[in-house]
C-alpha cells in the first residue's frame, strides 16, 4: 500500500511540474536556419522567442552529439557554439556536456529578466551529413521533444551550397517515431522551406542532395571520428590485461595438488575458518557451524520447547550461556564477540531464537569480518581477503557508477569495472602456511564428503558425528554427514536439550539446526532509414535534444 501511494503521488506531480514550466514562461516562436556549408560542416541558427511570465535567469538548450542514428549506428557530432545573442546583445553562456547531451545555459546567475526576449543561438556541426550510395543527405530534428513548454508552430529553412539543388525532401512531426507530416514543404534557388502545420508539434526534416556536391571530411576527420566512437572499447581490454597481470602477480595460488583424505580437521581451526579458508571468503552461513562448535566446546546450551497451537504444534529454540566461564585457551576474538552478542556477558542467560531475529542480524557483518581479520592475523592470507576484495570492488563501482553518468562511455566503462570486480573477488591469495592448511582442509573435506568410502570402525563411535558435525555443515555437507549416522541409535549431545528427546535422530537435529541458525541471520520484515527519400519519422536523424527556462 505503501508502494503504491508513492507511486500516486509521483504520478500526480507531473501535472504541476508542467504548470509550473509553463506558467515560468511561453514559447511564442522557434525558427532554424540550416546552412549545410560545402565543407560538410552544417551552420544552425536558431531564433526563440521567450516570453517569461515570472522572473527568470534565462533558458537552456541541450542537443545530441552522440547516440545511435535511426539505422542503430553509433554516431559522434563534432557540436560548437558560437555565440548567443540576447535582444542583439551579446549574451552569457555556460556550455557542458552530459548524457551525450551539449548543454548550454544562458543568462546571467545573478540577474533576472521577464517579458518578451528573443534569443538567436549559433552553432556548428560536423559529421551531421548522411552519406548514401546514390545521395548525400541532411536528416535534422530541429526542435527536439525535451522542452518543459509546448512548442509553437515551428519553421525550418535548409540552404545548401551555391549550385546545389534539393533532389527530394521530405518532413514529419508528432512523437518520436511518428510518420505523419503535417507540414508545409517550399523549395526555392536551392533552399527549402518547411514550417509545422500545429503547435505543439515537434518538426523534423530531411533534404537530399546530389552525391559529391558536398564534400566528405577528410581522411584524418574520419580517423578522428572512427577513435572517438570506439577507442573507448580499448579501455576495457586495458583493464582486462592490468587486471590479468595483477592477479598472475598477486592473487594466484599455487595449485594444492592430489588431495589426500584426512581424518581430523586443520589444528587450530575452527569450522568457520577452515571453510572461509578453502573458498577464500568468510559467509554468513558460517554462523551455524561457529554455534554449533561453541556448544560442543561447553560455551553455550540449546534449549528446545514445544508450543501447541490450535491447529499444530511447533518447535521453539532459545540459546542458554554456560553457567559458569569455561577455560578455553583457542577461543578466538570473532567467537568472544559472538557469545557477547547473545549473552551480553552473562552466565546462564536464557535466549528465544525468536528475539534473536529481531536484532541478531545487525552482528553477521561483524562475525564474517572477524573470521577474515582472525585467519590473516594467523598469517593464512597475504593480506585481509575481505579488505583486497574490497578495494578492487569499490574500484570496480566506482567506474560502474561512472557509467552511468557517461552516455558514450557507458559500456566500456561499466564493462571495465565489472572486470575489476570478477578478478578482485579472486584477488586474496594464500600464505605458504595457508596454502599447505588448505590442502589439509580439502583433505579433511574429502572424507566427510565420501564418508561412505572411508567407513571404519571406530566411527561407530557417536562422538565422531558430534565432533565433525560443525565441520560437515561448515562445508555444506551436515545433511550428508547426518544421513550417514542414521542407522546408530545416537543419543544427544549434553549441550542440547528438549521436550521429546525420546524420538530424537541424527537427520531431524541437523535439519533443525539449519533452520533456525538461519533465521538469525535474516532481519524480521514488517508487513506492508532515410528520411528524404521517404519512410523516415518524427525525431529521426541527427540534432533534437530540448531545453527550457531557469
Amino acid at each position: 500500500m505503501k508502494r503504491l501511494l508513492a507511486a500516486l503521488a509521483i504520478i500526480g506531480l507531473f501535472p504541476f511540474a508542467s504548470a509550473n514550466a509553463q506558467a515560468a514562461w511561453s514559447m511564442e516562436s522557434f525558427d532554424v536556419d540550416l546552412t549545410v556549408r560545402q565543407d560538410g560542416v552544417l551552420e544552425v541558427r536558431e531564433t526563440i522567442v521567450a516570453d517569461f511570465l515570472t522572473a527568470r535567469h534565462g533558458i537552456y538548450r541541450y542537443v545530441p552529439y552522440q547516440g545511435y542514428d535511426d539505422q542503430g549506428k553509433k554516431y559522434v557530432l563534432d557540436v560548437k557554439l558560437q555565440g548567443v545573442m540576447l535582444d542583439g546583445l551579446v549574451a552569457k553562456a555556460s556550455s557542458s556536456r552530459r548524457d551525450g547531451n551539449v548543454v548550454w545555459k544562458i543568462g546571467d546567475p545573478d540577474a533576472t529578466i521577464a517579458g518578451r526576449h528573443t534569443y538567436v543561438l549559433s552553432y556548428l556541426v560536423e559529421g551531421a551529413i548522411g552519406r548514401y550510395e546514390s545521395f548525400d543527405e541532411l536528416y535534422w530534428n530541429a526542435t527536439g521533444f525535451g522542452w518543459d513548454v509546448p512548442l509553437p508552430a515551428a519553421t525550418v529553412s535548409v540552404k545548401l551550397p551555391d549550385g546545389v539543388e534539393p533532389t527530394q525532401s521530405a518532413c514529419y512531426t508528432g512523437d518520436y517515431g511518428s510518420a505523419e507530416q503535417y507540414c508545409e514543404i517550399e523549395t526555392f534557388a536551392g533552399e527549402t522551406r518547411v514550417r509545422s502545420s500545429y503547435s505543439g508539434e515537434a518538426l523534423t526534416v530531411a533534404v537530399g542532395f546530389p552525391k559529391g556536391a558536398v564534400a566528405e571530411p577528410p581522411f584524418w576527420k574520419r580517423v578522428l571520428a572512427w577513435l572517438r566512437m570506439y577507442a573507448v572499447w580499448f579501455l576495457p581490454l586495458a583493464v582486462l590485461a592490468f587486471a590479468y597481470r595483477a592477479w598472475r602477480r598477486h592473487g594466484a595460488d599455487a595449485p594444492l595438488g592430489t588431495i589426500v583424505a584426512q581424518y581430523e580437521p586443520p589444528a587450530g581451526l575452527s569450522p568457520a575458518e577452515t571453510r572461509a579458508l578453502l573458498s577464500q571468503s568468510a559467509q554468513a552461513k558460517d554462523l551455524t557451524s561457529t554455534i554449533i562448535d561453541l556448544a560442543a566446546r561447553g560455551h553455550l546450551a540449546i534449549q528446545e520447547s514445544e508450543k501447541k497451537g490450535i491447529l499444530r504444534t511447533s518447535k521453539e529454540y532459545a540459546l542458554v550461556s554456560a553457567k559458569e566461564p569455561v577455560v578455553d585457551a583457542s577461543l578466538k576474538d570473532f567467537e568472544r564477540t559472538l557469545l557477547a552478542a547473545l549473552f551480553d556477558g552473562q552466565a546462564g542467560r536464557n535466549v528465544p531464537i525468536s528475539s534473536l531475529r529481531k536484532t541478531f542480524h545487525t552482528h553477521v557483518q561483524e562475525f564474517v569480518k572477524g573470521v577474515t581479520v582472525s585467519l590473516t592475523t594467523q598469517g593464512y592470507f597475504v593480506g585481509d581477503p575481505g579488505r583486497v576484495r574490497a578495494i578492487w570492488m569499490g574500484i570496480g563501482g566506482a567506474f560502474i557508477i561512472a557509467g552511468f553518468f557517461a552516455l558514450a562511455f557507458a559500456a566500456p566503462l561499466m564493462i571495465s569495472g565489472g572486470i575489476l570486480m570478477v578478478f578482485g573477488w579472486f584477488m586474496p591469495k594464500w600464505s605458504p602456511k595457508g596454502l599447505e592448511a588448505a590442502r589439509h582442509a580439502s583433505g579433511y573435506k574429502e572424507f566427510i564428503s565420501k564418508v561412505e568410502k572411508y567407513r571404519a570402525p571406530w566411527m561407530e563411535d557417536q562422538n565422531v558425528f558430534f565432533r565433525a558435525l560443525p565441520y560437515a555443515i561448515a562445508f555444506g555437507l551436515g545433511a550428508k554427514w547426518a544421513k550417514a549416522f542414521a542407522h546408530l541409535q545416537m543419543q544427544p549431545p549434553n549441550w542440547y536439550h528438549g521436550a521429546n528427546m525420546a524420538a530424537w535422530s541424527s537427520v531431524d537435529f541437523e535439519k533443525n539446526l539449519q533452520g533456525w541458525t538461519t533465521s538469525m541471520m535474516v532481519a524480521a520484515v514488517p508487513s506492508s532509414r532515410s528520411g528524404s527519400g521517404g519512410g523516415g519519422f518524427s525525431g529521426g536523424g541527427f540534432g533534437g535534444g530540448g531545453g527550457g527556462s531557469w
